[in-house]
């Protein structure tokens, strides 16, 4: 019952809030940045009001040529570099630096390309393209009628084999290009607001970890946190008013495009509302989709200039009845659980400050994780551990359900994926430190960043110093320290060192 009651609330609220996350316009037209006085006069300018009273006509020009493009704009950016290092399965002796040691060489590649036009003030379409090495990706498929010519050369798993009758599986590569974003904007009186396609939708203010990002299909990348991450086909509608929001995401999920029974049930309701209290900005949001969790969010942002340093405080609650994940039992056997509170919070600060002319930042963050297991369960011990490449030590009382529920799970065959049991633990925690500016060089700087699990202490410690020699060539030198036993959520080589160099780079 109670589900029942929360389900028609999540939907009836959803119908009245309306929020905008980001600038209907694009971020090339920086507002904050403009001069307004000088725009429209300064105060007793009577020459000012002669102009909107005379030629009124010829006022609204600069505002309709500022909003609207002639043809369409093409941007993007490109970035290749080459980076060779050395691993070390352990923290190797002065007499082991040369032997007992991996190579590695990482060559990468990548692109991305936009369009944008605004053919009047109150429409704008906008879209990006993306790729990257090998260009390219494979993908099984089933010879058809129509696909299978007599006497081809077919690709398939067994190499011995050549030419392939109507049936046969088949593995095949396709180029490899992602639509990051392809949408419209377009509103209402300039009072409700409109944007129709695939974009980013990012909920949340987290930095290494965002719980309350319900929205994106991508999780943050530690060693790119600001990076874009991937967002959902959705309809958003804004209704902006003064400096808080009201706002929804109706949301399509991908199994609508990959099932032939989808139904307009199957949608994504998300509404948000935003609102600025001085200095400090909260956002409380909610997301209902039928065969998912009901879940709400609550998040704020507090920012501050002392004599320390700029300081900035973020958070985010976020409570789940129920949850979509598969878990795993102690008897080894897994669970769903539909009518299960959960809760998920994180919280964290950024600091930055200029001293002796270094600058200096600094981001820490906590998360927890109500959907991880307790810190000393056997389920940690013997059946995460094989992710990590450890040989577990199998309870001899479960060792049939054991070896059904890993042997399924490796095969790709068991309720539980990869994403169930990633973020396994209950207490995590995430710190990055730079310094640019370094010694006075602003081509020099030196950054580093770490990422915890706070439960069983594992762990690695990333560093680099890098150096820009002239624009289009940069180096930088790394290492990686891991500090994880065997079975550990971050069990991995112990130590790393590796010189990459970024060759050409840039935005055009």
């Amino acid at each position: 019952m109670m589900k029942k009651i929360l389900t028609i609330l999540l939907l009836t609220s959803s119908f009245f809030l309306f929020s905008q996350e980001d600038d209907f316009f694009s971020d090339d037209v920086d507002f904050e940045d403009m001069n307004f006085d000088d725009m429209f006069g300064e105060e007793g300018d009577d020459t000012f009001l002669e102009v909107v009273e005379d030629q009124s006509d010829e006022v609204a020009a600069p505002s309709s040529e500022l909003l609207t493009t002639n043809g369409v704009e093409f941007g993007g950016t490109f970035s290749s570099s080459i980076s060779a290092g050395v691993t070390y399965s352990d923290f190797p002796g002065v007499s082991d630096i040369f032997k007992d040691y991996d190579d590695t060489f990482t060559p990468s590649l990548s692109a991305t390309l936009y369009f944008n036009a605004r053919p009047t003030e109150d429409t704008r379409f906008f879209g990006k393209v993306s790729t990257d090495i090998p260009f390219y990706k494979s993908a099984k498929v089933l010879l058809a009628n129509e696909d299978y010519v007599p006497g081809a050369v077919y690709v398939a798993e067994d190499p011995t084999k050549t030419n392939y009758r109507e049936g046969t599986p088949a593995t095949v590569s396709i180029p490899e290009i992602k639509i990051e974003e392809l949408f419209t904007d377009f509103n209402y009186k300039n009072r409700v607001f409109f944007r129709v396609g695939k974009q980013n939708a990012k909920w949340g203010v987290g930095y290494f970890f965002s719980p309350a990002d319900f929205l994106s299909l991508e999780s943050i990348d530690p060693e790119n946190p600001t990076a874009d991450r991937e967002g959902p086909i959705a309809i958003k509608v804004s209704a902006p008013f003064g400096l808080n929001n009201l706002y929804t995401y109706i949301t399509v999920p991908n199994s609508v495009f990959e099932t032939g029974d989808a139904s307009v049930t199957d949608l994504i309701i998300a509404p948000m509302f935003q609102v600025l209290l001085g200095d400090t900005e909260v956002s409380s949001g909610i997301y209902y989709q039928k065969d998912s969790a009901p879940r709400a969010m609550l998040s704020a942002t507090y920012g501050t200039n002392t004599n320390y340093g700029q300081f900035s405080f973020f958070g985010e609650a976020v409570g789940l009845y129920g949850s979509d994940k598969t878990f795993i039992k102690e008897d080894y056997t897994t669970v769903t659980y539909d009518d299960k509170l959960f809760f998920n919070g994180t919280a964290g600060f950024m600091w930055s400050k200029e001293i002796a002319n270094n600058n200096f930042s600094l981001v820490g963050q906590y998360y927890y994780n109500g959907e991880g297991y307790e810190k000393n369960s056997n389920i940690i011990k013997n059946v995460m551990a094989p992710i990590s490449g450890v040989t577990p030590d199998v309870p001899v009382t479960y060792s049939g359900s054991y070896t059904t529920l890993l042997t399924d799970f490796l095969a790709g065959d068991s309720d539980l994926t990869f994403s169930d049991v990633a973020n396994r633990s209950r207490h995590y925690l995430g710190a990055s430190f730079g310094i640019s500016n370094l010694f006075d060089n602003e081509d020099l700087s030196l950054s580093a960043y770490t990422m915890m699990n706070l439960a069983d202490i594992s762990g690695f410690v990333k560093s680099s110093i890098s150096y820009t020699f002239f624009d289009g060539l940069s180096a930088s030198l790394g290492t990686t320290i891991n500090f994880s036993d065997r079975g550990d959520e971050y069990f991995g080589d112990k130590f790393a060192i590796d010189l990459t160099f970024n060759l050409g780079g840039g935005s055009f």
